[in-house]
């Protein structure tokens, strides 16, 4: 219901081409603190006479007529409660009240004596005082552990009232409870005091002289007699140390570093404005294609250009897989996105089965080889590719929405093997082999300069050797002459393993490999395998190739520290003589020379999916959990637990990757911008931006600095160092547990013979159970040793950030 409208008051609506016109701009000039203008009357006459009838102060001719030369006040009334947008103030009582101005009454009456009271106190700062809280006490910190051995144990659940779990608490009285102290405050300030010093160096009148020397000669037997002379002997006994000390002094100093790379990052230090979180960069999905899927793996092309792809598989598990296998199912796809355009796909490789792993080639990025679920492998070619189009329908959300077409590049591949060249059972990991060629007899050479040929694994207990330079050549010379490239089809069949090795364990059992990395160095080629009971294998290949090879040499078990199958095995970047493994509730970090990881890290709260190492900096890797979960671990600030843990979405993690450092520069994404790709169960990949923290290296962590041992300097690394004093305490931990076991032992056997003269009965049983509580007491004991070293190495580097 509107206003009535008050006496002087005329309102009227104002066009957009009024306002204009009169310089009226609600928002600007016009606003709910000073919502009026003031318009003079000649103005609003003059508007009238050009304007005519179109003018909106028109129905107010005769009223404006009829006012003196006065400025009138114009109100624009927002919430129209005039049922006008704007009104015009016709009299000055008018204006008035809409200014709020009071009219005049005579002189205001004041009082003639005014003195200010003072504040009384009436208790209320006291109460406010009382009801603050003071901490009296340090905060006390409770650690609870447990056993690995009492995890997964049978439980039984019975029924039980509600009054049965309640616990009575009897009352007593505190003798401190009536203690009062009285509290002091103390300031201390640990710092030097300032001196003021003035430093000048002397200044001396320049002047320009020269000198003309004449060198001192003298015959070779005078030379002979000098340096043979008890002095000169003296004389180099005296110099010797200086000189050696110098030269020491050369070699462990870099006079040549640069000093302000050594600098600490300003936005690292305390109250710095740099964050130690994961930033979500960029997210990618499609509702058609990935959409509920897993993304299985996720890899980066190596010309940086921005591009990453990603392999969606199904949510099926081997009986439904095979009931579907008749029926026509969703064709199975690797997804190629671009940063440039994040909504669609930029490219979509149809694939003849669910893909479990592939990689570009590092050397031609246009090549693209993949393992699918049914044991085949698949080949792409993006450069000869001529990609088909094709419009798909876009699901709706909702019934109400129209179906929308778009269209799709979908790139089929080249060629794939047959079922009985390829493995029995499902691909699990492929890797190229870089720097290396094998011949199909199995002789390795060095080949920097290609990479055609990579190796594949599958749970049939077999490593397959692959070489595609057949094909590669067949491109460059057929389809350069106008060949069509569906020609390729012709090695579908023929396509077959460049040599083919059945693992089998030191007992001559297969072995289930889950995945398999390869160390390549002069002379020497080493496989490591991992398996699905939770074992780490160590295969040499020159054992392989042998006439008369012997199980127990060409298999060596590193160890078996899962529980479970291990989902990742990775060489460190930065040291070939490193390895990463992940399985069950734990990561392991392992070294060439020694049969137990160096670190081992607590159990997590879920399952451990996936480990890489970081590309950036050797002591930094990621651990993806089934929790949804992502753990960074910076091996230099915290060896004991991760850096970073963060929760980046409700499902479970599939796949992690550290996208290289040029990843962006063809995309144009930044320089300093550290990324690592997230894969989830279902469908989205995640682009995290890493902390600086986690990304800067620190100084000398990479580049050599001189370690003194016995009287000898060693050009080692941080990490290197790092990794040198956990091999140091493993190895001290493992010959105290092998001496305890050897302890143990004698007390047994000198039991077992007690017993044995007083004609007891021997139960094996009762044998069997000391030796298992003595090996678990001696593990325990070992496990004590172990985090008591750590915590020492560790003490001096985290002491610092925990205060």
């Amino acid at each position: 219901m509107a206003t009535p409208v008050p006496d002087g008051i005329e309102p009227l609506f104002l066009t957009l081409a009024s306002q204009k016109v009169f310089g009226l701009k609600p928002g600007e000039n016009l606003t709910p603190e000073i919502p009026y203008k003031k318009i003079s009357r000649d103005q609003i006459v003059q508007d009238i006479e050009v304007r005519g009838v179109v003018s909106d102060f028109h129905p107010l001719k005769d009223a404006i007529d009829r006012l003196p030369d006065m400025e009138l006040l114009l109100v624009y009334d927002e919430e129209q409660k005039y049922r006008k947008n704007f009104y015009l103030c016709m009299t000055q009582e008018a204006a008035d009240r809409v200014l709020g101005k009071k009219p005049a009454t005579g002189q205001s009456k004041r009082d003639g004596n005014t003195e200010d009271s003072k504040w009384v106190s009436q208790g209320s700062e006291e109460a406010i005082r009382e009801e603050n809280v003071y901490p009296s006490r340090e905060l006390l910190k409770l650690n609870i552990s447990r056993r690995r051995r009492d995890f997964n144990q049978d439980f039984k659940f019975t029924d039980s009232d509600a009054h049965d779990g309640l616990v009575e608490c009897r009352q007593f009285k505190n003798p401190n409870f009536d203690l009062n102290r009285m509290e002091k405050d103390v300031g201390v300030q640990a710092v030097p005091t300032m001196v003021n010093r003035v430093v000048q160096t002397p200044w001396f009148d320049q002047v320009n002289t020269a000198c003309q020397t004449i060198p001192i000669t003298m015959d070779r037997e005078e030379k002979d007699r000098i340096m043979q002379s008890q002095s000169m002997l003296n004389f180099l006994n005296t110099v010797m140390p200086l000189v050696d000390h110098a030269l020491e002094q050369n070699e462990t100093m870099d006079i040549f570093e640069d000093n302000f790379s050594t600098l600490g990052d300003e936005d690292l230090v305390f109250g710095g404005k740099s964050d130690s979180t994961l930033k979500e960069f960029q997210s990618f999905t499609d509702f058609e294609f990935s959409k509920g899927k897993i993304i299985s793996v996720v890899d980066a092309r190596p010309d940086g250009k921005g591009v990453v792809a990603v392999a969606c598989t199904q949510k099926m598990n081997f009986e439904d897989r095979m009931s579907a296998s008749s029926s026509k199912i969703s064709s199975s796809v690797i997804l190629v996105w671009d940063f440039i355009n994040p909504i669609h796909p930029q490219l979509i490789l149809e694939a003849p089965s669910d893909v479990l792993c592939f990689h570009f080639n590092p050397r031609r990025p246009n090549i693209l080889v993949a393992g699918c679920i049914n044991g085949q492998i698949a080949y792409w070619d993006l450069s000869a590719s001529a990609p088909k189009k094709i419009y798909i329908v876009q699901k709706n959300r909702s019934p109400e929405e129209e179906e929308v077409k778009r269209q799709v590049s979908i790139i089929p591949f080249l060629i794939s093997t047959s079922i009985e060249n390829g493995h029995r059972k499902p691909v699990t990991e492929l890797t190229w082999m870089s720097n290396i060629k094998m011949t199909k007899q199995g002789t390795v050479y060095g080949a920097a300069d290609e990479m055609t040929q990579f190796i594949t694994t599958s749970t049939d207990s077999q490593i397959l050797v692959w070489d595609i330079s057949e094909y590669i050549q067949f491109r460059s010379k057929e389809v350069a002459n106008g060949a069509n490239v569906t020609e390729l089809g012709q090695f579908d069949l023929k396509w077959s393993p460049l040599f083919r090795i059945s693992l089998l364990s030191p007992e001559e059992s297969p072995l289930s490999c889950t995945k398999v990395c390869f160390l390549a160095r002069p002379g020497l080629l080493r496989f490591y395998v991992a398996t699905q009971e939770g074992g780490i294998y160590c295969c040499n290949w020159d054992n392989i190739r042998s006439n008369h090879p012997n199980p127990e040499d060409i298999m060596t078990e590193k160890g078996r520290r899962h529980a479970s199958s291990v989902v990742s095995i990775q060489p460190s970047p930065f040291f070939e003589d490193v390895l990463l493994s992940a399985g069950d509730w734990t990561v392991n970090v392992w070294k060439d020379s020694v049969n137990i990881p160096l670190i081992s890290s607590p159990a997590a709260n879920g399952y451990v999916t996936v480990a890489r190492w970081s590309p950036h900096r050797p002591a930094v890797f990621a651990v993806g959990k089934s929790d949804g979960g992502v753990d960074v671990w910076d091996l230099l600030d915290k060896s004991h637990v991760p850096s970073l843990s963060q929760t980046m979405c409700p499902s479970a993690i599939t796949t992690i990757e550290f996208l290289p450092s040029d990843f962006g520069t063809g995309a144009q994404l930044g320089t300093n911008m550290e990324l690592l790709a997230v894969g989830d169960d279902q469908g989205r990949l995640h682009v995290l931006e890493l902390p600086r923290s986690l990304t800067r290296r620190q100084p000398k962590e990479v580049n050599s600095c001189m370690t003194r041992i016995h009287d000898s300097y060693i050009q080692k690394s941080l990490v290197q160092n790092f990794f040198a004093r956990e091999e140091k305490k493993t190895l001290y931990a493992e010959q105290r547990r092998a001496q305890r076991f050897v302890e143990r032992g004698g007390e047994l056997e000198a039991k077992l013979d007690w017993k044995n003269e007083n004609g007891d009965e021997f139960v094996e049983e009762e044998v069997e159970g000391e030796e298992t509580a003595e090996s678990d007491e001696t593990e325990d004991r070992t496990a004590e040793i172990s985090s008591d070293a750590d915590g020492d190495e560790t003490s001096e580097e985290d002491g610092t950030q925990e205060q």
